[in-house]
């Protein structure tokens, strides 16, 4: 129900405290959608299953206004399981943003500085209500609500001057923005659950339902000062909403000791209406105009079905597992102002494969395949025109395609104990390559939509390591290297050409974890991005470092825990971008230097019935993915 945000909001739209577990899937097989360029990260949610009423209840506070608190609760009997939490979370954070653009037009070159600032307030309420209902030892029957209430009010200004090479000043003005984003939306999930007497035999069913909406109102005041002193003002009023409904139902049934077979289906229908209209200020009135020309109703329908089927088995050493997912797709998206309208349908196949060779004791080589899809999100596709920076304006386009990627993988993996090591050799191909593309429209004005410009390479290796150097000292690390390659292209209407770009580039994680006393960790973690090019320009570095401290007492029911984020302050997005006639430098950087802290408490053994459940999974054949 979350997937049409963006990746930020999504993240902050589930409380940590809900989380079971996070698993990362390299190379997924045709069980999971295949949605995304590479792997996918799984976020499973907590259900207990410890009989009696159970529950926890955190609170943190993190410094310059934010807080984020909630209570998880549980009733579990002999054959009904009730299960509820509600989270809240409020933010307070600031920003702030410059750019420098060069621009040549008609043999004249100016330059354009621009500065900008922006405060963020954020509220989110968030509750969930559910039971399972267990009447034997074969059958699960589960139902659950979700509410979600997102509020986000945003305060900005836009400094902007722009001169000739000489200093001369030609035109300074600034941009007052005042916004509320206001989303709610709720989620229905049927699920049903059979087992047989047959050990990994299973017959899961969903149905999933979401209904979400969306409004946006913003003001900007725009004040000139040279070259005549002037005042205008606009507003912008948005109203989304999005309807979606998921049936899908997935069957594993053991062959004999050595092999199975899995099948399922999968279909969803979404239904978005996206509504933008404009206002301008008129002194005579004194009132707002609305401006008929720049309105926007664009509504899209959006249908995936799809079937799939997978053989795993075992031969000695050797465990394989082969797939493939059949899949028909059709868009369909209507400008409803204008009449105009656009179709995209296609059937396309998604295969998978999974090798593995034990050759010796906890030592294994990997090789994988999948094929994944990357759909142009609604934001892409919808030709509006946002104007909210006046110099630079942005638009979707409705005639992006989705881009396909193909990804091998080998590895090899030696593990033993709470050790491991995982060495791989990856190599993925995209085509069809969905870009964001800047455009010089008008002397000091670019133009940015996405386009499917051309194909993509990215080979390199990866190491992942574990190691657990005493009992008090555990380390995490990975890093990555590689090539990438960006084909030349040049646009049907010759307005630009990109010409082949390639690079090496790098980036690493490291985590440590210290046990200071019984009860007491203290975790260290460090993330490091070296630059990488883009079709029109290229990223910055990026690296952070965060720092935690956890100790739990009263009999491990309660926890205190200390965290700074960015201890270096060290955070920011900057890069440079170019085209015909313009290159431009930005920079954008959010407080991200946080100190949180942070008590909860837990009751009838909540957190270690969790652990013992993990602990204590059922790794048959161990063939789900490698």
């Amino acid at each position: 129900g979350l997937q049409d945000l963006n990746s930020s909001d999504i993240l902050q739209q589930i409380p940590a405290n809900t989380i079971e577990r996070v698993e990362v899937i390299t190379n997924p097989s045709v069980r999971y959608d295949p949605d995304g360029t590479s792997g996918i990260i799984n976020i499973v949610l907590k259900k207990r299953a410890l009989e009696g009423f159970n529950g926890q209840v955190q609170a943190n506070y993190g410094f310059n206004d934010r807080f984020n608190g909630g209570v998880n609760l549980n009733l579990r009997t002999e054959k009904f399981n009730f299960y509820g939490s509600y989270d809240t979370r409020m933010n307070l954070f600031k920003s702030t943003s410059s750019m420098l653009r060069t621009t040549t037009f008609n043999e004249q070159t100016t330059l354009l500085d621009q500065e900008g600032i922006s405060e963020n307030n954020m509220t989110m309420h968030l509750g969930s209500l559910g039971f399972d209902y267990i009447p034997d030892k074969f059958n699960t029957f589960s139902a659950s609500v979700r509410y979600r209430n997102f509020d986000m009010i945003n305060q900005g200004g836009l400094y902007n001057k722009t001169m000739l090479e000489g200093g001369n000043v030609l035109r300074e003005f600034n941009r007052d923005s005042d916004s509320r984003r206001f989303m709610n939306g709720i989620n229905y999930n049927l699920a049903y659950r059979r087992t047989t007497a047959r050990q990994g035999e299973e017959l899961t069913a969903d149905l999933i339902l979401n209904n979400n909406a969306m409004r946006r109102t913003e003001e900007i005041i725009q004040e000139t000062f040279v070259p005549l002193a002037s005042e205008s003002r606009q507003q912008s009023r948005s109203r989304n909403s999005n309807k979606e409904g998921t049936l899908r139902m997935n069957y594993i049934r053991p062959l004999s000791e050595t092999s199975r077979f899995e099948g399922g289906f999968s279909s969803s229908m979404k239904f978005l209406t996206m509504r933008y209209n404009y206002d301008l200020w008129d002194d005579d009135i004194p009132g707002w105009l609305e401006d008929a020309n720049l309105a926007n109703y664009f509504q899209m329908d959006e249908q995936i079905h799809a079937i799939y089927g997978i053989y795993a088995g075992m031969n000695g050493k050797f465990r394989y597992q082969v797939g493939l997912r059949g899949e028909a797709s059709v868009t369909d998206g209507e400008q409803e102002l204008s009449g105009e309208t656009f179709r995209n349908s296609y059937l396309t196949a998604y295969p998978s494969m999974h090798l593995v060779y034990n050759f010796a004791p906890n030592q294994d080589i990997q090789l994988s395949y999948s094929r994944r899809v990357s759909r142009p999100r609604h934001w892409y596709l919808n030709p509006y025109i946002d104007y909210s920076d006046s110099l630079n304006i942005r638009s979707g386009n409705p005639e992006l395609t989705p881009e396909f990627t193909g990804s091998w993988d080998v590895s090899y993996v030696i593990s033993k104990n709470r050790n491991s090591l995982t060495t791989s050799l990856f190599y993925r191909k995209t085509t069809d390559m969905i870009e964001r593309v800047s455009r010089l429209y008008d002397e000091g004005v670019t133009w940015n939509t996405w386009e499917n410009i051309t194909d993509g390479q990215f080979i390199g290796v990866e190491i992942i390591g574990a190691y657990e150097a005493t009992k008090w000292f555990r380390l995490n690390a990975n890093a990555s290297y590689f090539r990438q390659i960006i084909n030349a292209f040049e646009s049907d209407d010759g307005f630009y050409k990109f010409d082949r770009a390639e690079d090496y580039t790098w980036n690493a994680r490291l985590n440590t974890q210290f046990t200071i006393a019984k009860n007491s960790t203290l975790q260290i973690s460090a993330n490091y991005s070296a630059p990488t090019i883009m079709a029109q320009g290229r990223r910055d570095e990026m690296y952070f470092a965060d720092i935690a401290w956890r100790t739990d007492f009263w009999d491990r029911k309660a926890t205190f825990s200390l965290r700074l984020s960015d201890v270096f302050d060290s955070r920011k997005f900057s890069g440079e971008t170019w085209g015909p006639g313009f290159t431009s430098v930005s920079e954008r950087r959010r407080d991200s230097r946080v100190l949180w802290v942070g008590l909860s408490y837990r009751w009838n053994n909540y957190q270690r019935q969790r652990d013992r459940q993990m602990r204590n999974g059922d790794d048959m054949m161990e063939m789900d993915e490698f």
